[in-house]
């Protein structure tokens, strides 16, 4: 029994001493106040020595790689798009040649019957002429 009332007591004393750094009880029993942590200024890593320094570098390369791949892919775009437009124009000539091949034909075709036609008058008036 004796144990479990030493127990409580330990876990309770533990409990106000561990998490209350930062307040009067933690003042009391160590005469100093808790850590206060400071926020680091990101931009000043010459400040907080050579991690930082190399951190800080780390992180420019970074945003100079990220720069550069997105001006590339950028510039990839441009060039898809422009190829694309070479394609859709190369495709309507295309189209518009074989209309022209088209018409010609039907032309063409509409010419021979034409020409057929009038070779049959021709010959009904040459059997007309002849009776």
């Amino acid at each position: 029994m004796g144990y479990i009332i030493f127990y409580i007591i330990v876990v309770i004393l533990y409990m106000l001493l561990r998490c209350g750094r930062g307040s009067i009880m933690h003042q009391v029993f160590f005469g100093t106040q808790g850590p206060n942590p400071k926020k680091k200024e990101p931009n000043d890593p010459e400040k907080y020595g050579w991690l930082a320094r190399k951190l800080h570098e780390s992180n420019l390369k970074a945003e100079e790689r990220l720069r550069k791949k997105e001006e590339k892919g950028r510039q990839l775009d441009e060039q898809i798009a422009q190829l694309r437009e070479v394609i859709r124009l190369q495709k309507e000539e295309k189209r518009k040649k074989k209309e022209e091949a088209l018409r010609l034909k039907e032309e063409e075709k509409q010419k021979e019957k034409e020409r057929k036609r009038l070779l049959k008058e021709e010959k009904k008036r040459a059997k007309a002429e002849l009776k």
